[in-house]
């Protein structure tokens, strides 16, 4: 037990940084060399009321997270701006819509937040954990070609927003999630890391083809 929640722990610090100005952005940019989700928003206001809410879920804790009020800034009130590393806008989402959710705020945290079909990381297995959004994983022996990754990840971007993706060369993985372990590449959905409910849903290896739409479908 208390390895599990070790290898949890720990979170990016408070559940959102209150910055005065802009100057104090600046400064949390350098402070955090990590991708961030900065709030322009207007004290108490409906908008901050929400992001509250938002930040306090827990689906913006492997993330640098801040709300600064728009006052001296030309970014409208109610955005919320994803920013990479290096502090560039990845994209934004409007708290003023009535669209605004929290299912909606959480897909365009995982769209935008995370890397589509990267390498898998103990970093994306400890946010499957504490998020819940099942992981999407593909298996090869050995480091894949871009041509043999292609098609995972079209699949990926295909399920954009509604999982975590990723591709390893870790083939004791397969059989431990599911999969049979003698044909590869292969596929699996992955849920309940580091939890007694883990489950996995293996990718039909019997399908003839490894591409884009027998990894959707």
């Amino acid at each position: 037990y208390d390895q599990f929640i070790s290898w949890l722990s720990p979170r990016r610090g408070p559940s959102s940084t209150p910055l005065t100005s802009l100057s104090d952005l600046t400064q949390f940019r350098q402070d955090t060399p990590f991708s961030r989700f900065i709030a322009y928003v207007t004290p108490d206001s409906t908008e901050h009321k929400k992001w509250d809410e938002y930040t306090n879920s827990g689906i913006l804790d492997d993330f640098a997270r801040a709300h600064v009020s728009p006052v001296d800034s030309d970014t409208p009130s109610g955005t919320i701006v994803a920013e990479d590393t290096s502090g560039n806008e990845v994209s934004t989402f409007d708290l003023t819509v009535t669209s605004a959710d929290a299912n909606a705020f959480k897909q365009w945290v995982i769209k935008h937040g995370y890397p589509v079909a990267g390498s898998l990381t103990d970093s994306i297995q400890k946010s499957q954990a504490t998020t819940k959004v099942p992981m999407f994983v593909a298996i090869y022996q050995g480091t894949p070609t871009e041509e043999q990754l292609a098609p995972f990840k079209g699949a990926a971007a295909a399920f954009a927003g509604r999982v975590l993706s990723a591709w390893t060369s870790q083939t004791d993985n397969a059989v431990k999630w599911g999969a049979s372990g003698t044909k590869y590449p292969t596929a699996v959905v992955v849920r309940g890391l580091g939890s007694a409910e883990s489950y996995f849903i293996p990718y039909d290896e019997d399908k003839e083809t490894w591409d884009t739409d027998s990894l959707i479908n």
